[in-house]
């Protein structure tokens, strides 16, 4: 694999793998064009890193809400804030790679659309 994944990264994409295996479907995989790597890449930037990030955003939101004249509230919701902009910001590339991986993988297939 081309790319590095960080530990809750590799967990998300291990279950997504393991998943896909357990449980085979009649359609058609709407995947299968984007490769094994690029679907690593794709659960891992969704599980392990905009679904945390977008939480933690809306728990910022409710932080400074609650605790609005509070410096220790804005505190822990600047932080929150910090740490939610970084997890979505980490998603955001894992996505572009997903997206590098799945343009070569279609690249050095047999079957070219």
């Amino acid at each position: 694999m081309a790319s590095w994944l960080l530990v809750h990264e590799r967990w998300a994409a291990d279950w997504v793998a393991k998943q896909r295996e357990k449980t085979p479907t009649a359609e058609p995989d709407r995947f299968a064009r984007y490769g094994p790597e690029a679907i690593r890449l794709l659960s891992a930037a969704l599980m392990a890193d905009g679904l945390p990030g977008g939480v933690i955003l809306l728990a910022a939101a409710a932080v400074r809400v609650a605790f609005q004249h509070q410096p220790v509230g804005l505190a822990v919701s600047v932080f929150l804030l910090a740490v939610g902009i970084g997890a979505g910001g980490l998603g955001i590339a894992r996505s572009v790679q997903a997206g590098q991986a799945g343009k070569r993988h279609r690249e050095n297939s047999p079957f070219k659309e």
